[in-house]
């Protein structure tokens, strides 16, 4: 049958705000001084680069822990997904778009592991006076 997203049917007027939400995001996207376009998807390429590396200080253990190797390995890795977030506390005419903060979700991605790694490590030399 293929992969289906099974979602609630929508009203009129939400689906016509969830068609302007789109816009908004794919009108985001095609901003090309913040984002560019790429011919094919690098996911699978820097994964491989990523676990040869990881594999080089494998083979010396003084480099790399063993556990840690394997905490950080990436596998399956996925596309960073972005998302719009509404700017509910912007003032706004009766009938303007309802404005959006672009955020990028990289749970999952080739590198999310090691970034998550790498922060436990750095957290502690980090002043909290500017952490929540």
């Amino acid at each position: 049958m293929g992969n289906r997203a099974i979602s609630k049917r929508r009203k009129a007027g939400q689906r016509k705000r969830h068609c302007d939400n789109l816009i908004i995001i794919v009108v985001i996207i095609n901003d090309f001084t913040k984002f560019k376009p790429v011919k094919e998807n690098p996911t699978l390429l820097r994964e491989s680069q990523l676990q040869r590396f990881l594999r080089k200080l494998k083979t010396n253990a003084e480099h790399l822990d063993p556990k840690v190797n394997s905490k950080i390995y990436p596998s399956g890795s996925r596309q960073a997904r972005i998302y719009g977030l509404p700017k509910m506390h912007k003032p706004r005419g009766p009938n303007t778009l309802l404005p959006f903060r672009p955020s990028v979700s990289m749970t999952g991605t080739y590198n999310y592991k090691l970034a998550k790694y790498l922060c436990s490590l750095l957290q502690p030399y980090i002043p909290n006076n500017y952490l929540l």
